[in-house]
């Protein structure tokens, strides 16, 4: 048997250089190849790594700046279309790229996402859908979401690759309309009361994964999927069962079940940044989460180094 089936032996080499030599990856591109990437934090740090790296990484929608999001959310330094390659915000959840993908293509573009909000005395209208995302009035809330769909769909009927990032399973549905949120904006407004907490299960994720293949390959049909488990932890659980390092686990583990199952439809890649930040970064001794829940820099071109290595063909 090659020495890929046996763990490697750190007298030799260290774990980063075992998984560049070691590491499949059947996926090939190259630097003129169109990217695309949605998913949370971790897409973000990708996103950035491409454009720096001159990839050809699409962005869309950063000519304009309809929301008042940063005056609210006065922590974020990032702006609304720098999560991906549209003003996606964060996507934590497998349900929230199923809504992207549905209203990006199926037109549902209005239907029960906006609604009133109070935020420090002042009246808003938030995009439930993207809970992050804050107009000033349902005039601006109306014409710049139509906008926002016609450049995601853009987006998603051209790119040759999209990355997808898996982030959690706990999610907020809304019972009546069974919308999900992106997450709880607690801190700063109140969702309406029908919306409640569960965690999502396997094969809700997956379903919502092989949703999203078959929308995706019917408006463009040659497109190729990267899935990668995001390596951010959970920062804080809302379950009352377990504690936040348990919530966590278990919510990646079931991803990373998910993300292998839905790797075996055609044109459907898996690269394993998770096993790389928990795994070969604790064998390496590497400080993979300096602040205890992001990847830190050294972590994340490790990554991308490898995903270079790998999968991006030279010219």
């Amino acid at each position: 048997m090659g020495n890929r089936y046996h763990w490697f032996d750190k007298t030799n080499m260290t774990a980063v250089e075992w998984v560049q030599k070691h590491l499949i990856s059947n996926l090939q591109i190259d630097k003129q190849t169109k990217i695309a990437s949605i998913g949370s934090c971790f897409a973000r740090e990708i996103r950035n790594w491409l454009i720096k790296n001159k990839f050809n990484y699409i962005v869309t929608e950063n000519n304009k700046m309809p929301w008042e999001s940063n005056k609210i959310f006065k922590g974020d330094k990032v702006l609304s279309y720098e999560h991906g390659s549209a003003a996606w915000e964060r996507v934590y959840n497998t349900f929230t790229i199923k809504q992207i993908i549905d209203y990006t293509f199926n037109d549902d573009q209005l239907t029960n996402r906006l609604i009133g909000v109070n935020i420090n005395g002042e009246y808003y209208i938030s995009d439930v859908l993207r809970t992050r995302i804050i107009y000033k009035n349902m005039n601006i809330a109306h014409q710049d979401i139509k906008d926002h769909i016609r450049c995601s769909r853009n987006v998603l009927s051209n790119v040759n690759l999209l990355i997808i990032t898996l982030g959690l399973t706990e999610i907020w549905e809304d019972k009546i309309s069974k919308l999900i949120v992106a997450s709880n904006p607690e801190k700063y407004y109140k969702l309406p009361s029908n919306f409640t907490f569960r965690v999502s299960d396997y094969q809700e994720n997956l379903s919502n994964l092989n949703h999203v293949y078959n929308l995706l390959k019917k408006h463009n049909p040659t497109l190729k999927i990267l899935v990668t488990v995001s390596p951010v932890h959970l920062l804080k659980t809302y379950r009352d069962d377990v504690d936040v390092i348990t919530a966590s686990c278990e919510s990646k583990s079931i991803l990373r079940a998910v993300a292998g199952e839905f790797s075996h439809n055609e044109d459907v890649y898996y690269f394993p940044s998770y096993e790389i930040a928990t795994v070969v970064s604790t064998l390496d001794r590497i400080d993979a989460y300096p602040d205890s829940h992001h990847v830190s820099q050294e972590l994340i071109d490790i990554i991308m180094d490898i995903f270079n290595n790998k999968c991006v063909q030279i010219a």
